[in-house]
């Protein structure tokens, strides 16, 4: 009896370790960049899962954040060296010539709506600029090498520069430059790095342009390619894209905080763009009053 026993409990955890065994075949982890309790992170890569659950079965869908905090080039590097599989980045922050990019911003165009931090008591300033080329007269500020810098100066936006981006808010309560623009969710997180600074986020303007976050894996990764392509057109054709996205904490309080509906729409061009966006592709943007609308029925 005992042997039979044994036997029966030797079969029971063969079956349970070929199970795991098959379990992990079948589940290969998709490696990411690391994401420590950044929001923006952890929503895109909620966006990446419920992309891949529209084409792949949930069971053999494993994210995995690689362990170590790498530049935006650096993830690059290690998309390309098979380190990770998919990285996700700015489109004018990433060199392409050896990544393939999934063309359906992430964000729908949110990361071109710009808001600003400015100085305590310059709201009356901001309050008066009715045009375009009223807030021309006034400097905003950036980082040397970020891509909405090179946006900035192409619409012929004077901006004052600094390769040490956490220099920016110091830079503009010493007056330096005017206003620090930056996407609609941002600014709130960046003041309360640094509550002694004398700065407000700005209540009146948007600055909006065409401007995308992307998913990016090796070219020669066309399977997983064509899954995160063809999941995310699933997910937004059948609106379940929208609700995560839009019903986000992130974007929740970016709506409720920032008065967004109340703003003035200044818009400008990305020259080094829209010619990389396949036509077909350009139905996934959004204009500027489209967002605000969607956030606001998801507030």
């Amino acid at each position: 009896m005992k042997r039979c026993i044994r036997y029966y409990l030797e079969l029971i955890f063969a079956v349970l370790a070929l199970s795991v065994s098959l379990c992990s075949y079948a589940c290969k982890p998709i490696i990411t960049p690391t994401f420590a309790n950044i929001s923006k992170d952890i929503l895109i890569r909620d966006l990446l899962v419920l992309s891949l659950s529209k084409v792949i079965e949930a069971e053999n869908i494993c994210v995995k954040p690689y362990i170590e905090n790498l530049s935006d080039a650096r993830k690059s590097k290690h998309v390309m060296q098979g380190l990770i599989d998919v990285t996700w980045a700015s489109a004018s922050a990433v060199e392409e010539d050896n990544l393939q990019a999934i063309r359906i911003p992430i964000f729908r165009g949110l990361q071109g709506l710009r808001i600003f931090i400015i100085r305590e008591n310059e709201q009356t300033l901001f309050d008066a600029i009715t045009t375009l080329d009223h807030l021309r007269q006034y400097q905003a500020g950036q980082g040397t090498f970020w891509g909405d810098t090179k946006v900035l100066k192409g619409a012929n936006i004077p901006v004052i520069t600094t390769p040490i981006s956490e220099n920016l808010l110091s830079m503009l309560a010493k007056k330096r430059f005017d206003y620090f623009p930056l996407a609609i969710h941002e600014p709130w997180v960046a003041l309360s790095a640094h509550p002694e600074l004398p700065l407000v986020v700005e209540n009146s303007i948007i600055l909006s342009y065409p401007s995308a976050f992307y998913f990016y894996v090796s070219k020669d990764n066309q399977t997983l390619a064509s899954n995160i392509l063809n999941g995310m057109k699933i997910a937004i054709a059948d609106g379940s894209y929208y609700q995560l996205l839009f019903s986000s904490d992130l974007l929740k309080e970016a709506f409720l905080r920032g008065n967004l509906t109340q703003r003035k729409v200044f818009s400008v061009q990305n020259s080094n763009f829209h010619h990389k966006i396949p036509k077909e592709n350009r139905v996934y943007w959004l204009s500027a009053d489209e967002l605000i609308t969607m956030m606001s029925k998801n507030r």
